[in-house]
Order: structure tokens, then C-alpha cells, then sequence
């Protein structure tokens, strides 16, 4: 019979009782054209090191003006070329943590929450002093040619003159007071700006009235707050960010439309506060960025103090860990992304090295990419069962020519005790290089037992979708 829960999501529960689902490095594709396997598991993609000549520094964000690609490492912004050589073009008064940028096509403007650089894109002249600047700023947004930030520990934002990033007027001001709140973050989306505080989020748009521009959208108001201001980000759908409210804990929310939907699961929000013997996430650094790749578009969210990162993928609409594993998982080592000269380019958190991802690698940088899925529970109220085999059907023949790879090889863990203890770990192969009937079967993996959870893992460099798990009890 066909294992109940296989294919899945990553879905774990506030009690492993209840369900043990694991998906790391792995998501879920939705075929809806009558395939062989309308649900399947494809792994997420890995990366090839593609620049290692920065200083071992931060990768603290990418940013695309004008067709030009710029990065910032350590304190030193960078412009990026299509060969991946740099150019310095000025320095950040700090070294390290989250960088913002805007440009209004002419020029462009980075904050770190100390000082402000601006770049004009023209002739690469910087400036570092910007009168009635709101110094401290740790966003910085330009909707319709202005530019947008917001006063430290306030609920007030001030705005440039139009079309001038280094022209700010002490009296261009305006005050986001839905809640008596200060302003974390600032984000841009489609020609709105959603001003996200401490208890509330509120939505403004320009009304083009010269001395009042920006105006609230009648109605955006939410008690809704961001518990951590980096973690907002957006695609061509919404916003995404880590918010709370006073009923409850940190849970992930997407805003579009006006309409704001939680949608991280009730496992994950349990995870934020402690859960399953596990301590409490540190949310209040968290972390996101977005990209799209094979058709997909991915919100990405670490937890760095609490060495974690998940996934979610806006089209099937399911959550993964996204994790390194350095023999045991550690967060993905990506801090943030830019789609530039044709490549998706991602910066590592500490060494200034660029990776370039990819659905076609299996392998992080020289590491392995473990990918691993845990079943959802296959019992029949408490009867006693007995697994004579258990296979999982998967895309075979995909080895590599030579090397690690050219016999690839799937292993199983089986828990009868609600993923408290595993049997030791078989392998099975999966298939050489053109070997398309091999089968990944267990034999005898575990024997009789009244609940089982099914545990496969692939290390190997090779492809790997999962498109069901089958079970047979003689």
C-alpha cells in the first residue's frame, strides 16, 4: 500500500505524539496535469562557489540600480561586473548586521542603522553626510522617485524631495500613529508603503498632495505588529515577515491586497515559543529574502542565534528546512540574494564568499547536501502491524559518471516510539547512471510494531525527487 504522508511538507507538531513530519532540502511539487505522481518531493537547490577573492566578512545585502549590481561585505560597498570582479565604491560606517537600500534611478542610498552612504550612479561620487537625514535609519524605501525613512524609535518618517535622495527637508514628515508604536521597518510594494511597528502595520500610498504626499490607506490599519524588523521582505505576491500580536507568540504572515494571512503552521509557531524538548527560538534577529527559481518563488527565514532556517514556497504553499549539515543541521549559510547577470547569487554570513544557486547542484559549495524526509505516522489505530518491505519510488538511473555519486545510495531509519529512537541506517541504491529499474527497496527494515515513522535521507550529488513511499506487510 501506498505510505499515507510520505510526500509532504515539513509539518511537525507540538508534540511528536501527534506527528513527526521532517522535509529538509527538499519541497514540494504539485503536478495538476494528470501526471504519474501528483505529489512529489524535488530537492532544493544547492551551490557552486562562484567568487572567493572579498575579505572574510559578512555578505550583508545585494542590490540592482540601473542595471548595475552592487554588494556590500563587511563595511565596503561593492560593485559587482558580469564577470564577478569588484570595484569599491565607498564605506558604511559599520561592519557588520543588516544594510537597506533604495534608488530613484539617479541615485542610491544604503543604511546600516548608524550612518548613510549615497552613491550617484552617474559619476560614483559618495556622500556620507545628508542634512535632516533621519540618522539611525535601519530601512530605507523610494516609492514614486522619494525616498522613505524613518525616525529611530519613533512613529515618524520623513521623506526626500522628489527625484533628490540627498535633498531631506526638516518639515517633510509624517507619522504612522494606527498604534501608538514606533516604526521597525519600512517596505516598498507596488507603489505603496507598508510601515510595519513594534504592535501594528499600516499601509500608505502617495496621494500626490504637495504638502501632505504620503497618506494612510484607509482601512490598513492592523494590530498586527513585526517582531523582527529584517525579516520583512517581498515578492511580486506580497509581503512576508516574523509579526506578533498581544494574543499570542511570533508566527510568519504574508500581506497583500490589504489583507494579511498568517501562514507559517501551528507547528512552527509553537517551535517559536519552545516546543518538543527544544528551547525557544531568539526571533527578534531574524531574517528573510526572496527568490525564484525551476518556477518557483521561495521566502527564506533564519534564525541566526538560533542557528536555524526555513523555507516557503509560495506556489505549493508548504514550509521546508533549508539546512547545512556540518554532521549535525546547522542554519543555511546564505544571508541574503540578488538575481544578477543571468545567475542567482547568494552571500555566506561570514567568510565574503558568493555562491551561485542552483536546482541542477546537490552539494553545498564543497559540503554534502543532506536531504532528508521523515514520514508522517502509518499506523491502523493501534493494531499491530508488520512492514515486510518498504520502498520508496523516486527517479532512478541518476548517477554520476565518476566520483561520489556514480553509485548513489538512499538511507532508511525506522522509529516505532514516535521518532524518540531509530534503528540503525540501511542503504539501498538508487540507480547508476542509466540504471532506470533499480529500486529502492528495504527488506525486513524494522519488523512489527503499532506506529511507524519512515526516515530517508540522500548525501549523494545527485538529483532527487520522491514520489511516494510503498509499503508491504508480507
Amino acid at each position: 500500500m501506498i505510505a499515507p504522508g510520505f510526500i509532504g511538507p515539513a509539518y511537525a507538531s507540538i508534540s511528536r505524539a501527534i506527528n513527526a513530519q521532517r522535509c529538509i532540502n527538499l519541497r514540494l511539487e504539485i503536478d495538476s496535469a494528470n501526471g504519474k505522481a501528483p505529489l512529489a518531493l524535488v530537492g532544493l537547490p544547492g551551490y557552486t562557489e562562484v567568487k572567493t577573492d572579498f575579505p572574510a566578512a559578512e555578505v550583508r545585502g545585494f542590490w540592482l540600480a540601473q542595471g548595475r549590481s552592487f554588494v556590500v561585505v563587511g563595511p565596503t560597498l561593492y560593485e559587482l561586473n558580469a564577470d564577478l570582479t569588484h570595484t569599491s565604491r565607498g564605506t558604511l560606517a559599520s561592519s557588520s548586521g543588516r544594510v537597506s537600500f533604495a534608488d530613484n534611478g539617479l541615485q542610491m542610498l544604503v543604511v546600516d542603522g548608524v550612518g548613510v552612504l549615497g552613491l550617484t550612479l552617474a559619476t560614483n561620487a559618495t556622500v556620507s553626510s545628508i542634512p535632516n537625514f533621519p540618522y539611525g535609519a535601519t530601512h530605507i524605501a523610494c516609492v514614486d522617485n522619494t525616498m522613505i525613512a524613518a525616525q529611530p524609535n519613533s512613529q515618524i518618517f520623513q521623506i526626500s524631495a522628489v527625484g533628490d535622495a540627498y535633498s531631506w527637508a526638516a518639515i517633510d514628515f509624517a507619522s504612522a500613529e494606527g498604534l501608538p508604536d514606533d516604526i521597525v521597518a519600512i517596505m516598498p510594494f507596488s507603489r505603496q508603503v507598508y510601515m510595519l511597528g513594534s504592535g501594528s502595520v499600516q499601509i500608505f500610498w502617495n496621494s500626490g498632495d504637495a504638502n501632505r504626499p504620503f497618506i494612510p490607506v484607509e482601512g490598513s490599519s492592523f494590530e498586527l505588529g513585526c517582531v523582527a524588523p529584517y525579516s520583512v521582505a517581498k515578492d511580486e505576491s506580497g509581503v512576508y515577515w516574523l509579526g506578533g500580536d498581544p494574543r499570542g507568540g511570533p508566527r510568519v504572515y504574508k500581506g497583500a491586497g490589504g489583507q494579511f494571512t498568517p501562514i507559517s503552521t501551528p507547528g512552527m509557531d509553537a517551535a517559536f515559543i519552545g516546543s518538543n524538548g527544544e528551547p525557544a527560538y531568539v526571533v527578534s534577529d531574524a531574517f528573510g529574502y526572496t527568490f525564484r527559481m525551476d518556477g518557483h518563488v521561495y521566502y527564506v527565514l533564519t534564525f541566526p542565534t538560533s542557528d536555524k532556517t526555513w523555507i516557503y514556497d509560495a506556489v505549493s504553499e508548504g514550509w521546508s528546512e533549508f539546512l547545512e549539515w556540518e554532521t549535525q543541521w546547522r542554519r543555511h549559510r546564505s544571508n541574503c540574494a540578488i538575481y544578477a547577470f543571468g545567475r542567482q547569487l547568494i552571500g555566506d554570513f561570514e567568510n565574503g564568499k558568493l555562491y551561485e544557486l542552483s536546482p541542477n547542484v546537490y552539494a553545498n559549495g564543497s559540503a554534502v547536501q543532506r536531504a532528508l524526509r521523515a514520514s508522517a505516522y502509518v499506523h491502523n489505530s493501534q493494531e499491530l502491524l508488520t512492514i515486510g518491505s518498504f520502498e520508496v519510488v523516486c527517479e532512478p538511473g541518476v548517477g554520476t559518471t565518476t566520483g561520489q555519486g556514480a553509485n548513489p545510495q538512499m538511507m532508511l531509519r525506522v522509529s516505532k516510539d514516535g521518532a524518540s529512537t531509530w534503528t540503525g541506517e540501511m542503504t539501498r541504491p538508487i540507480g547508476a547512471k542509466g540504471e532506470f529499474r533499480d529500486r529502492a527497496r528495504f527488506l525486513r527494515p524494522v519488523g512489527n510494531g503499532r506506529s511507524f515513522v519512515f526516515e530517508v535521507s540522500i548525501t549523494d550529488p545527485v538529483k532527487r525527487v520522491l514520489t511516494a513511499g510503498v509499503i508491504n506487510g508480507n
